[in-house]
């Protein structure tokens, strides 16, 4: 008889970026340029100037505050205009663990009788 164990364990830090809605747009503040697309140049002589959302309705800025992180990153993007997003960095761990275990057996009962089992296990 003999047997087999196998065993990995991993335990990886990962780094992860999401975009959110940056704190303007939590208080309901949209860059005049998103707020009216279709009419910018009427609506909008300062593109980047902050206006409030078209439409909103003020009582669920607290659920959507609730179901995003904060930003906790960089709050404008490179390309000098707001997007009404920011970055949340975070980090989280992944584990992994896996065990596998591998046992034959054999057993000769006479020359014309044998026993053989085989047993696995696996997490």
């Amino acid at each position: 008889m003999f047997g087999n164990y196998e065993g990995f364990t991993q335990r990886l830090g990962q780094s992860n970026r999401g975009i959110y809605p940056d704190v303007q747009s939590r208080q309901g503040l949209l860059p005049c340029y998103l707020a009216y697309p279709a009419s910018v140049a009427a609506n909008c002589p300062d593109r980047a100037a902050l206006v409030p959302a078209p439409n909103l309705k003020p009582g669920m800025l607290p659920f959507a505050n609730k179901l995003w992180p904060v930003p906790n990153g960089l709050e404008v993007p490179q390309g000098g205009l707001p997007t009404g997003t920011a970055y949340n960095y975070n980090q989280g761990l992944h584990k992994i663990y896996e065990n596998f275990v591998i046992t034959p057996m054999h057993y000769v009962m006479s020359a014309k009788e044998t026993l053989f089992a085989n047993y696995s296990f696996s997490d």
